[in-house]
């Protein structure tokens, strides 16, 4: 099926330093104009880092929103200038303490289609260096180290119930890697 919509207007009706509030305006394939709110996103990144021993590196944290705390791998939104590439080892010095790591691509995704415009680029590193996290004011994390069998457990009992963490382990898992 061929659906045309083209956008008619766009107006921003506000802006964080991560994404911006949308409305556009847009033509329905009957010629009638309506209204489309969502989030421009600056994109993300998310990283499965795993280490020598062959354990992967999550983050524990609070989430706002969600009212609660989960496990999650580290990721977040892209800075202006920077690379997926640059945010996946940023997000990672961060949030888990890697400090040196070898990043491999696996695949993009989109978080929310209905929402927001963002594309989440996935990484799987292989992380060669540990030190002390460096999170951001906002956040207050805790460094897990698990099995892919630990992963899938936390998976099951609702404890990864980040919808990017989900998404880039069911990529990672694909990959075979």
């Amino acid at each position: 099926m061929k659906v045309l919509i083209r956008n008619s207007s766009t107006k921003i009706l506000g802006t964080n330093p991560f994404w911006d509030y949308v409305q556009e305006e847009y033509l329905l394939p009957d010629g009638k104009p309506a209204p489309y709110y969502y989030a421009r996103s600056r994109n993300s990144s998310i990283v499965i880092p795993q280490l020598d021993n062959g354990l992967f590196v999550l983050v524990k944290q609070f989430r706002y929103l969600g009212g609660r705390t989960g496990i999650e791998f580290p990721g977040g939104g892209h800075k202006p200038g920077h690379s997926p590439e640059m945010t996946a080892h940023e997000e990672m010095r961060e949030e888990a303490g890697i400090t040196e790591a070898e990043l491999t691509f696996i695949g993009t995704f989109n978080p929310c289609i209905g929402i927001t415009d963002e594309v989440c680029s996935v990484y799987y590193a292989k992380a060669t260096s540990l030190s002390v996290p460096q999170p951001e004011p906002s956040e207050e994390i805790e460094v897990i180290f698990a099995t892919a069998e630990d992963i899938c457990k936390f998976i099951a009992q609702g404890e990864i119930w980040n919808g990017m963490s989900l998404a880039a382990w069911a990529l990672f898992r694909l990959r075979g890697l």
